[in-house]
């Protein structure tokens, strides 16, 4: 296996399933989500995570129902900074 080969690319874990085969993509990473941080603000300062020499947006669980529909948002539309 050579350097940046994958063995499971094109496989999805389900659980209690199995593994699945699926289409693969090419996609440019946007952000990092932390689901072990919990954002404790309701307005937040920005955060930052350095991966693979890139650094990028990085959000924390912010616990809320409301918190997957506002990953879609920031997804389409981005955040606007306090000024």
């Amino acid at each position: 296996m050579g350097r940046g080969t994958c063995t499971d690319q094109g496989l999805i874990e389900a659980r209690g399933v199995g593994l699945l085969h699926a289409d693969t993509i090419e996609a440019a990473i946007e952000v990092v989500i932390d689901l072990d941080q919990t954002e404790r603000d309701r307005l937040p300062q920005p955060h930052v995570v350095t991966l693979l020499g890139l650094t990028l947006p990085c959000l924390h669980n912010a616990g809320t129902e409301a918190w997957p529909a506002a990953i879609l948002q920031y997804l389409k539309r981005g955040r606007s900074e306090p000024q």
